[in-house]
């Protein structure tokens, strides 16, 4: 793996790029982001670029455009998501960043395109653009239905995907094989550091070597307090939800906050959070897979502008809003990985564990069955997602640290260790104890008390010596 240095003249490309999406004389891109912008510019090679979840990938490829618009050194772009098993997701994903980015390059020249599985049934494809978002499904109906060229002799373009894990729909992911195989270069923002994970997914695509962009002891860790509380009753899940966010509006009364509740089990459920908010008067928007697609669009807008304070949502990335403090993790998350993504919804101006909270009430809840996991890890080995030379014990340990529910509810059930140092572990990534989640609260109570004892301890003994001392003098 090679790794990138930014330069100061990257910096000063990437800072002018900011400035204008912005409209900021004081705004400037990360570090990563200009390393990563720089790269794109460039794009000789494959690469991997680790950035958190909620701390600026968009900004990679906005930058990237801005920067080359200000150059006049157009480079078009298609951004692809690997959401395979959530077409949903995925669509609603690129919805928001296309909106983002409209947002982004007004008083531009820059053109901006979304494709989606309903453009390329109906034939609604451009070739007009300087950036594509479009979801793998609606990339892999494309090229079974046109096959394109992505390269010619008077434009380039990329690819930059949002890893998520190695998925067995051979099917979908074999058409990013082919693509690297024509020699387009592919970008893969990952919210993990795990080596691991980087060369499976470039085995698997066929990346050969490839770049990585950002350092593990680089990456931003979240100041987010968490707190974590089980409950056996899901019946009353709702309600606690409801008496935890009123206590959250009293105690920030002189601020203006949102709050995120990612409800992973059921629509139903999701229904019923905001029916309970709703009695309550507190303002909630919800997004879930039953909602029609006009639908899907009025609320990502309206979570984007209007003053709505909570969002109730089956959907756990993608959907952003600068101003939320909170985020409720209600009954359960699927796997570390959802809930790094859970963590993410917090953005780094929010995050501040005297305000930001990650918020998790578990009863539990597991959806898998018996047979799961080993039907899942037979779907890698069979379709030869990771080398031959893995060995079972390699595999199983980083399935399961990362993709597979039982790592999140050891993570819950975990008491002696700061949440947010194992969180972190899991993803490869080196963190310090926060001092503030659940685990790390209680052992500090736990060691005062302790101090305390030991001083209590010492004063008796203490007392003990000084009589002894007494009593020795008045026998002399």
């Amino acid at each position: 793996m090679k790794y990138h240095i930014v330069t100061s003249q990257e910096l000063i490309w990437t800072d002018n790029a900011a400035k204008k999406a912005h409209n900021s004389a004081s705004a400037r891109a990360a570090d990563q982001q200009a390393s990563a912008v720089m790269h794109l510019m460039n794009n000789f090679q494959h690469a991997f670029v680790l950035f958190g979840c909620g701390t600026g990938k968009s900004g990679i490829y906005i930058l990237q455009q801005l920067a080359c618009c200000m150059l006049v050194s157009i480079v078009r772009r298609v951004l692809l998501s690997l959401h395979t098993t959530l077409c949903l997701q995925c669509i609603i994903c690129k919805l928001l960043r296309h909106m983002q980015a409209t947002k982004y390059f007004l008083g531009t020249s820059l053109r901006v395109e979304k494709l989606l599985p309903s453009n390329v049934v109906a034939d609604e494809i451009s070739s007009d653009f300087d950036l594509l978002f479009i979801s793998i499904h609606a990339f892999k109906d494309l090229m079974d239905k046109i096959p394109i060229r992505f390269s010619n002799g008077t434009s380039k373009i990329s690819s930059l995907t949002s890893i998520t894990t190695p998925n067995p729909n051979c099917s979908i992911t074999q058409t990013l094989r082919n693509l690297a195989r024509h020699n387009i270069k592919i970008t893969l923002l990952s919210a993990t550091g795990n080596t691991l994970l980087m060369d499976f997914v470039g085995h698997y695509i066929g990346l050969g070597n490839f770049k990585v962009i950002g350092e593990l002891d680089q990456y931003p860790i979240p100041d987010v307090v968490i707190n974590v509380k089980c409950y056996s009753d899901a019946e009353v899940l709702s309600v606690l939800v409801l008496q935890r966010i009123k206590q959250l509006n009293i105690s920030k009364k002189d601020c203006s906050f949102k709050i995120y509740i990612v409800v992973m089990t059921t629509d139903a459920a999701a229904a019923a959070v905001r029916e309970a908010l709703s009695a309550e008067s507190i303002s909630c928007l919800m997004l879930t897979s039953d909602c029609l697609q006009s639908k899907k669009e009025d609320t990502m807008l309206a979570w984007e502008e209007r003053e709505e304070q909570c969002m109730v949502s089956t959907i756990v990335d993608g959907i952003d809003n600068g101003t939320v403090e909170d985020v409720f993790v209600y009954s359960a998350s699927y796997s570390l990985f959802r809930l790094i993504q859970s963590f993410g919804r917090i953005h780094p101006a929010r995050q501040n564990h005297d305000h930001a909270t990650l918020h998790i009430f578990d009863t539990g809840y597991d959806p898998s069955r018996d047979g799961d996991f080993e039907r899942q890890l037979n779907d890698i080995k069979v379709k030869n997602m990771v080398p031959n030379s893995t060995d079972n014990t390699t595999l199983e340990k980083f399935y399961q640290d990362l993709f597979n529910i039982q790592s999140y509810q050891d993570f819950i059930n975990c008491n002696n260790q700061c949440y947010r140092k194992l969180l972190f572990s899991h993803c490869g990534i080196p963190s310090d104890v926060c001092e503030t989640c659940t685990n790390c609260r209680k052992n500090h109570v736990m060691s005062d008390a302790a101090i305390q004892a030991r001083a209590k301890q010492d004063e008796i003994e203490s007392n003990k010596e000084y009589v002894r001392q007494q009593l020795t003098k008045m026998k002399d």
